[in-house]
This record gives structure tokens, C-alpha cells and sequence, in this order.
């Protein structure tokens, strides 16, 4: 096997209207076309997640000219510095539930990538000096609209530093929102506080 020594890929912003061709010719297909297919459940766990991202990072006001990452370390960056790591969870899935979900978040450990020797730390750890925790708090499926209705959603801001001093195990990979609300004393804020209220639990050492 011959060593490869590859270097990142920088996305580039895409429009949608980009044609799907195949040796010179186009097939009939526009990029939004799979868009669509692909990413139209926003209730499932892996879209939901990303959607979260985006509505923080817009809180922010940070979605341009920086494009989502996969393999960061932490999710978001706010033009203050602050590294902030966004997780949700939701009452309501897409398939069929017996009863809602019970919520909780993954606030597990994790290695960082290191460019440099393109290879994984070896010690995982929280990197964000933030978390934000995005629940989608509508229990009524009739009434759920993740993508437009944002007061449908509530965000709860930690910082990292206190979750890490006041866990009995570092290792703890789930926290629930009973434990958010009591023993962090944590309460929803409303989506145009977030910014604020991500930059004053940067600032509050634990």
C-alpha cells in the first residue's frame, strides 16, 4: 500500500442548481433534487442535529462565509472566539412512538483531529468552552414545525467548565434535561438572547 499524504478539502458553498452530468452530459438532476430527497425528515436525529447547528451558528450570525465541518473538534465558533459544542434531542420523532421521548443529551468525550499528523489525539476530553442544548419542545405532532417555527425549539447555555466540575464522572456520556434544570440550574432562553447568553457563560469560570 503507498503512504498518502492528502490534504483537506475546503467545502465550497453550493447553490442547489448544480447538474448532475455523467462524461460531458447533464442527467436531468439538480443538486437541491437530492437535497431534498435526502434531508427533507428534519425530525430525524441526524437532521434535527444539524439544524440545530445552523440555527445557533445564524444566531450567531456566523453562517457566512464559514461552512459546516464534520470532523471539528467542536461545532461552532463564534466571531468572539468562543468554541461552542451544540447538542439536541426532541419530544417528537419521525417513526411511530408509543409515547415521547425522553430527553436527554450526549455530552461524551471525544478525540480531536489533529491536521498536522492526520491522525486522532489520544486523550478524549470536551473541547467547546460552551455547550448549547437545543430541544425541540413541541409535543403536539399536528402543530410541529422544526424548520420555520424556531419558538417551537428551547436552548439551554452551559458552560463547559461547569459541567466538567460538577459531574461525578468526567466520563458521563448522556446528560438529561431534569439534570440541566436541577443540578445545573439551568432555564430555556429565548433564541435572540443566545449570543448573549453564549458569550456570558464563556466568561463565568466554575
Amino acid at each position: 500500500m503507498s503512504n498518502c499524504n492528502l490534504g483537506e478539502i475546503p467545502a465550497t458553498e453550493k447553490t442547489g442548481k448544480e447538474l448532475f452530468y455523467s462524461e460531458g452530459e447533464e442527467v436531468g438532476v439538480q443538486l437541491i433534487d437530492f437535497w431534498r430527497w435526502a434531508y427533507s425528515d428534519l425530525l430525524n436525529n441526524v437532521a434535527r442535529g444539524v439544524l440545530a447547528e445552523f440555527l445557533v451558528a445564524n444566531a450567531l450570525d456566523i453562517t457566512k462565509p464559514k461552512l459546516r465541518t464534520e470532523w471539528d473538534p467542536y461545532d461552532l465558533k463564534s466571531k468572539q472566539g468562543t468554541k461552542i459544542e451544540v447538542k439536541s434531542s426532541a419530544y417528537i420523532q419521525s417513526w411511530n412512538q408509543k409515547r415521547c421521548s425522553r430527553i436527554q443529551f450526549n455530552i461524551a468525550q471525544k478525540k480531536k483531529w489533529i491536521d498536522e499528523i492526520a491522525d486522532w489525539s489520544d486523550t478524549p476530553q470536551r473541547h467547546s468552552d460552551v455547550y448549547v442544548f437545543c430541544l425541540l419542545a413541541e409535543k403536539d405532532q399536528t402543530k410541529i414545525d422544526p424548520p420555520i417555527n424556531v419558538s417551537q425549539w428551547e436552548f439551554y447555555v452551559v458552560s463547559t467548565s461547569k459541567i466538567d466540575k460538577k459531574l461525578k464522572k468526567k466520563t458521563q456520556r448522556t446528560i438529561t434535561l431534569g439534570s440541566l434544570k436541577n443540578k445545573f440550574s439551568v432555564e430555556p432562553i429565548p433564541y435572540d438572547e443566545l449570543e448573549h447568553e453564549i458569550e456570558q457563560a464563556r466568561c463565568i469560570q466554575v
